[in-house]
């Protein structure tokens, strides 16, 4: 107490048991990023001093469980992933989980549990695509699109790599992931609209991720294609007719097309717009001969104004064609005319290069007139008689064909010229020795007179010593005749023929005529087939005997009849392959005549033949000097330059005969 005084007394004290609260130790983990659901983290340790119940601990979660990641057992404290939970170092890299321990008289203590994540390499898990439609057509380099790659592990470096790229059309930057259009690629909307590639994404831990995207293409107009052809269409053919198709196509589908020619052959040709036919254009007048064939250009458009231009060949494909013709010499006869006088020439023309055709007669004045089949001359007919009183003129029809059948006709009319048929005041002494038969040996080429042939009753020499050959030396009605007598009987036959040149005929014809009477006698003046035949020797027997008459030189008549004996002489020499001579005979011809432009032309083709042009050309020169309308000439000298080598030359003269075509008689 307060004085210091004590008091001592033993006393027993009671403990009853009190719950008391567990303590928890706070404790650190590591994780694997990567871990599964169910994967343990570890234990939190926790203590309760109380035994029994009060001693039973349970464990919770009780704060910073992000969404629910982790799990804890409830009666070991063994934590672990929750199932569903994804764990991801890169998007959180610690937990710091609130784990509380619970007796069972409801006190608790809590601890932290620290959960650091360890991070793993992962695998690319998506790409990110940054794409653009690319144009058809578009060039290789053309950027296309970029990819790239979705890794959860932060600042990891990836590559890329189609593994498919479309055949081949795109292609992507190992390390950008820019995909352009790949060189020489071929990208065409109309086959296409959209190409599929797949890209394969690797990371710097060589993990891989593949992922598919597409490529869209736009659509370009583009221009349309067209084929080169070759076209054919027959000559002649009529307007409308058709010629072909030009092919052509757009690659844009449902494009229109528009059809145009930009040549188109003056004229010759033209196209359906719509269509692209080619068709014979209006008045073409499309001819095998003048041209075979043309090369024109086509164009195609389509809606877009884009255009191309393609070349056609146009081959004209040759038909036969019917031949033509026209009259060259006026039909005329005199009634008096012989066989095989010349009474009217038709010239045909085919338009078939190298096609020959062939005259006939379908009317012929009955039988009056006979046509060569090959030159087209209508000359008289054996026996044929003619009287102006009863018919003035004939009708006959030529008809030409072709090798093909082909014909052409055309109907001349021929005159008949009168002839004054009073007779004679003296014997035509002239002209009975024309009719009078020819005896004794043939004509030989000698030039010698032989004495032994001359005679006669008075010793005179016969007509025919004067020849410069042999021929009859019988009796005859002019062997004894005096040179009075041959004047008359000469006179008498030209009195004849002066009737005739009343009617327009010149001296040459009279000449003519009178040699026609050879014919009448039964004489051919001319070769046959090429060959001197008796009728041809009997004929230059003829010719030579007339020589007896050039001592009378105060007659014009005897003077044309001397020049055409001497261009009939050499006319048949010529035939008979003795060209000397027969030289000899046309230089005679225009010795006399200078004007007879026949017999330079005649000469100047033996020159011609014979290889000596500048001979050639000088007598062509004076067929042209008497006759400058005379083609032949033209043509023929034309010849003879261009075998010298004088083009220029030639060339004038065959533009010459161009304007100039004149039959030579």
């Amino acid at each position: 107490d307060s004085g210091g005084l004590s008091h001592e007394e033993a006393m027993a004290i009671v403990v009853t048991d009190a719950n008391e609260a567990p303590s928890a130790q706070a404790a650190s983990f590591e994780l694997d990023e990567t871990a599964g659901p169910g994967t343990t983290v570890g234990r939190l340790s926790a203590r309760d001093p109380d035994s029994g119940t009060n001693g039973a601990l349970r464990y919770a979660i009780t704060g910073d469980n992000s969404n629910g990641r982790f799990a804890v057992d409830p009666a070991t404290g063994t934590i672990s992933v929750a199932e569903g939970a994804k764990l991801d170092f890169e998007e959180r890299r610690s937990f710091k989980l609130e784990v509380t321990a619970i007796d069972g008289g409801g006190l608790s203590d809590s601890a932290l549990a620290a959960i650091d994540l360890v991070d793993r390499n992962e695998a690319p898990n998506g790409v990110r695509l940054i794409s653009s439609k690319v144009p058809e057509n578009a060039a290789g380099g053309t950027f296309a699109g970029q990819v790239a790659a979705l890794d959860p592990d932060a600042g990891d470096i990836a590559t890329y790599r189609l593994i498919e790229d479309a055949d081949g059309r795109f292609v992507i930057d190992f390390g950008t992931g820019v995909v352009t259009v790949a060189k020489g690629a071929t990208l065409d909307f109309e086959a296409t609209e959209r190409h599929r590639l797949v890209v394969r994404v690797t990371d710097s831990g060589s993990l891989t991720y593949d992922e598919a995207f597409s490529i869209a293409l736009s659509d370009v107009n583009e221009p349309p294609t067209a084929r080169a052809a070759s076209l054919t269409v027959a000559e002649n053919a009529s307007s409308g007719a058709l010629v072909g198709r030009l092919s052509a196509a757009d690659p844009d589908a449902g494009d229109r097309l528009a059809y145009g020619l930009r040549d188109n052959a003056g004229g010759r040709f033209a196209i359906d717009a719509d269509t692209g036919t080619v068709m014979v254009a209006d008045g073409a007048g499309l001819d095998f001969e003048q041209s075979a064939r043309f090369e024109i250009t086509a164009s195609v458009s389509d809606s877009g104004g884009l255009s191309t231009s393609v070349e056609l060949i146009v081959e004209i494909a040759n038909l036969n064609e019917e031949p033509s013709g026209q009259v060259m010499i006026e039909g005329t006869v005199t009634e008096t005319a012989a066989h095989g006088t010349l009474a009217a020439a038709y010239r045909a023309t085919d338009p078939d290069p190298g096609d020959r055709v062939t005259y006939s007669l379908g009317r012929n004045a009955g039988g009056r007139f006979a046509i060569d089949p090959a030159t087209g001359l209508i000359t008289v007919a054996r026996g044929a008689k003619f009287d102006v009183e009863q018919a003035a003129e004939h009708d006959v029809t030529v008809w030409v064909t072709d090798k093909a059948g082909l014909t052409h006709h055309e109907t001349l009319t021929i005159a008949v010229l009168e002839v004054d048929e009073t007779p004679p005041a003296k014997p035509d002494l002239l002209a009975q020795h024309l009719a009078a038969p020819i005896g004794g040996p043939e004509i030989v080429s000698s030039l010698e007179t032989d004495s032994a042939k001359i005679g006669g009753p008075d010793g005179r020499a016969a007509i025919d010593s004067h020849t410069n050959g042999t021929g009859t030396n019988g009796t005859g009605p002019y062997e004894n005749a005096d040179r009075g007598q041959l004047l008359e009987a000469v006179v008498a036959a030209d009195n004849k023929l002066k009737a005739i040149g009343s009617n327009g005929l010149g001296a040459v014809d009279r000449v003519a005529a009178l040699q026609a009477q050879l014919v009448e006698a039964g004489f051919n003046p001319g070769p046959v087939d090429g060959k001197m035949g008796p009728m041809t020797r009997a004929a230059m027997g003829e010719y030579q005997k007339v020589f007896k008459l050039t001592e009378l030189k105060d007659e014009d008549l005897l003077d044309h009849l001397l020049v055409r004996t001497h261009f009939q002489r050499g006319y048949s020499f010529h035939a008979q392959g003795d060209l000397d001579k027969s030289i000899a005979e046309y230089s005679e011809v225009v010795r006399l005549d200078p004007d007879y432009y026949i017999a330079y032309y005649n000469r100047g083709l033996i020159h011609y033949d014979e290889a000596r042009y500048e001979r050639a050309i000088e007598d062509f020169a004076k067929v042209i000097e008497v006759r400058p309308d005379y083609a032949g000439a033209f043509v023929n000298r034309g010849n003879a330059y261009y075998r010298q080598g004088l083009y220029a030359l030639a060339a004038d003269d065959y533009l010459t005969a161009v304007g100039h075509w004149v039959w030579p008689w």
